[in-house]
């Protein structure tokens, strides 16, 4: 396949995204203002409390350690393929089809956890205001009409209102930050916690090294728009970097700042009492109830922005397994006027809706159930993906070092394969937490590893399109 363009049946995907529009995508999939808000509170409880922030800094270094094998071998990877291609390449054809189905169930679980609870806040939230009371589930079925408007539309489209989104809430949590800091902090005082070694192993820190890591979901983003990038060496590279610093860097800098707001020996105290309530009742100490108004909705935005961004992965990924003949062959065409994989769009929201309907027809809550089911679904779903990647890179340059540092394509992808095995196995204990019960941890361990199973057999039973691509994939390698 072309490094220029994924040839469809019906054009191309192009489009002219520069470093910056990338971290943006990257970082909208993210929701940074969800994840300070609703995330961060309940690891304040679960996790190592008024340390937690500084899990946010072990997450990017962890991640950090993923991303040098990654870019290492990014510039030998011929398509849009991201998780999928590079385990192809490093590890086979049946490795590559599990891959490719853990990510399309792990990516498909975070839009439903994100889209239930956008709808039932969005519900709620015009409720409050004297609009009509409709049930939540007709709120999403407009948000699934939005998000895929812009997805059927070029890249570069969608790319402009993230942009412009994932900068308000970015802007609004840095002047709260700034308003702490010039208060001098909560009651308390600023927060040392973070800072203190002996505080990091307080309560459950491999807890809150979970929560951290779910907030860099998306991470490797950027190697999906491969085709539709100015630059892909280059560009995938730096927004890679770049994403995991920004990321870090502003996780770790407003949960600081949130227990500062509070205290040290007041923050888990103080959370527990309304983890979903703690952001907007810290802008409104802060910056006045106006600013209360205007976090509740740059939230919606937020949650908008993040499930536009994993629609257009999604998009590409099937988009990816049509040409691979993966999935049906007419799911590998790309729109001639917009470049954009339009028929995935309209197969990925419908599948959407009927989820929906289903998990409407079951009773189940966008909140306690959809959203916590999802989440921690797709949460080990993408701790083993980056692993699967990590073990992948190490055996694509250990047949062929290609003249690079043996730090980059071994030792360092090595520690982190390391590190993202702790990260699994830590999850999958604490499934329940996320989850409810080990009944229901059951129902999300036993998909994944039918997954994990099933590829290598399929591979070897089916998928000759697929062997003539995995093929040119190892053919445009070299």
């Amino acid at each position: 396949m072309s490094r220029q363009g994924a040839k469809g049946e019906e054009g191309t995907l192009s489009g002219g995204l520069g470093v910056t529009t990338v971290i943006v995508m990257v970082i909208a999939a993210a929701a940074p203002l969800t994840t300070v808000g609703a995330v961060a509170p309940n690891a304040f409880i679960a996790g190592n409390g008024a340390a937690y922030p500084i899990m946010y800094v072990v997450a990017a270094l962890l991640l950090f350690l993923f991303a040098v094998g990654f870019n290492a071998m990014n510039r030998y990877v011929a398509e849009a393929g991201a998780f999928y291609s590079y385990v192809t390449l490093g590890l086979g054809r049946g490795a590559g089809i599990s891959s490719a189905y853990l990510a399309l169930l792990t990516y498909t679980c975070v839009q439903m956890a994100v889209y239930a609870f956008m709808a039932g806040i969005l519900a709620d939230y015009v409720t409050g205001l004297g609009g009509p009371e409709l049930p939540w589930w007709v709120w999403m079925v407009g948000i699934v009409l939005a998000v895929t408007f812009f997805g059927y539309r070029n890249i570069d489209f969608s790319g402009k209102l993230l942009l412009v989104l994932v900068a308000l809430e970015i802007l609004i949590c840095l002047v709260l930050v700034v308003a702490i800091v010039i208060e001098g902090g909560g009651p308390e005082g600023l927060s040392t916690a973070t800072f203190t070694p002996s505080a990091w192993f307080q309560g459950a820190p491999a807890l809150g090294l979970m929560f951290a890591v779910s907030g860099f979901l998306g991470v490797e983003g950027a190697a999906i728009y491969r085709d539709e990038v100015r630059d892909p060496d280059r560009t995938i590279r730096r927004a890679t970097y770049g994403a995991l610093a920004v990321i870090g860097l502003f996780y770790a800098v407003v949960a600081w700042g949130l227990v500062s707001a509070w205290g040290d020996q007041s923050i888990v105290e103080k959370a527990s009492q309304d983890p979903g309530g703690l952001l907007a009742e810290t802008f409104g100490i802060y910056l006045g109830p106006v600013s209360q108004e205007i976090v509740q909705i740059l939230l919606l935005t937020s949650f908008f922005a993040c499930v536009l961004s994993f629609h257009n992965v999604i998009n590409r990924y099937v988009f990816t397994l049509g040409l691979a003949g993966l999935m049906p062959r007419a799911l590998g065409k790309a729109h001639p006027t917009y470049h954009s994989p339009h028929v995935a769009a309209l197969l990925q929201s419908g599948s959407v809706l009927v989820l929906m309907a289903v998990f409407v027809a079951m009773g189940l809550g966008p909140f306690s159930q959809i959203f916590s089911w999802m989440i921690g679904t797709s949460t080990l779903g993408f701790l083993l993906l980056m692993l699967l990647t990590c073990i992948a890179v190490i055996a694509f340059f250990g047949r062929n070092p290609r003249g690079l540092s043996p730090w980059r394509t071994r030792w360092i992808p090595l520690l982190g394969a390391l590190g993202l095995f702790i990260a699994a196995g830590t999850t999958m204990a604490n499934l329940p937490i996320l989850v409810g019960t080990w009944g229901m941890a059951a129902a999300v361990i036993v998909p994944i590893l039918l997954i994990l199973v099933g590829g290598p057999a399929f591979a070897m039973l089916n998928s000759k399109a697929n062997a003539e691509h995995a093929d040119a994939l190892q053919r445009g390698a070299k």
